[in-house]
């Protein structure tokens, strides 16, 4: 039996926000691979999308196995970016 919350339903929600997040790591993905942006504006992005996943995890939107595999995705963009430093 799916759960409600302020009549929204919490499996949709888990959804909405595992959708949101493969398309901010898309895009982001998109970002690092393009000269034209700045190491400041990909370092912003990159934030941005730490908080969102943070954010999703603390209101229970994410399981520990969801916010594993994103933080390993996460740690690796900062590798990434720190490469290009």
């Amino acid at each position: 039996m799916d759960m409600k919350l302020n009549g929204y339903s919490v499996y949709e929600m888990q959804r909405s926000a595992i959708s949101i997040l493969n398309d901010y790591f898309n895009s982001f993905k998109k970002y690092l691979v393009d000269p034209s942006y700045s190491y400041d504006f990909l370092f912003y992005k990159l934030q941005e999308l730490s908080v969102l996943l943070d954010s999703f995890y603390a209101v229970h939107l994410l399981s520990d196995d969801e916010l594993s595999f994103y933080s390993d995705w996460r740690h690796s963009y900062y590798r990434a970016l720190e490469s290009l430093s």
